[in-house]
């Protein structure tokens, strides 16, 4: 009895950890896709000259 409900949580457990896992994966390469269609839509600019706009860029 201790065993099945010592198993039965941890399943539980490792089962909610993979699905938060999976949604923040989903949630993350969306992103990552909507901000890349952005860049397209705007200007073909390197990602270190978007991250940092001080730079100069005629070097």
């Amino acid at each position: 009895m201790y065993f099945e409900v010592v198993f039965s949580r941890r399943v539980s457990s490792f089962f909610s950890l993979l699905i938060i896992f999976l949604l923040a994966l989903i949630v993350g390469s969306w992103a990552l896709y909507q901000s890349a269609k952005l860049t397209k839509l705007e200007e073909p600019l390197p990602l270190y000259i978007k991250l940092h706009p001080n730079l100069n860029i005629e070097n």
